[in-house]
C-alpha cells in the first residue's frame, strides 16, 4: 500500500534522500554565514546597584545620545547640560510634529 505522496516504484525514497542532502548542505552553509546579533543589554555593562535613580537615568540618556552621535543624528559630543538634553529631545521627538525650531 502506498501513500498519496509516494510512488509505487520507490523513487520518492531516493528523492527524499537527495532532498535531505540538500537540506543538510543548506543548514551547514546557514550555520557558517549566521550573523550573531547581540541585544543592547549584552553590549552595555550592567550598572552598579549603588547608583542613585538620577544617575541611572542620566546614564541611560547618555547611552542614547552617544548612539545618536554615532549614527550622525547629532554633531556635538555629550556634555550632559540641560540645554543639550532638551534640544536633543526636541529634535528627536517633537521635531517631527513642529519642524520649525526657531
Amino acid at each position: 500500500m502506498t501513500s498519496l505522496d509516494q510512488e509505487a516504484t520507490g523513487e520518492s525514497a531516493e528523492e527524499s534522500e537527495a532532498g535531505g542532502d540538500i537540506v543538510a548542505m543548506l543548514r551547514k552553509s546557514l550555520e557558517a554565514s549566521v550573523v550573531k546579533i547581540e541585544s543592547p543589554a549584552q553590549l552595555e555593562p550592567k550598572a552598579p546597584k549603588d547608583l542613585s535613580e538620577k544617575q541611572r537615568l542620566t546614564e541611560q540618556l547618555q547611552v542614547a545620545y552617544v548612539h545618536d552621535l554615532e549614527k550622525g543624528y547629532v554633531t556635538e559630543p555629550w556634555v550632559g547640560s540641560s540645554f543639550q538634553i532638551m534640544s536633543w529631545h526636541y529634535g528627536k521627538n517633537l521635531g517631527r510634529y513642529f519642524p520649525d525650531q526657531t
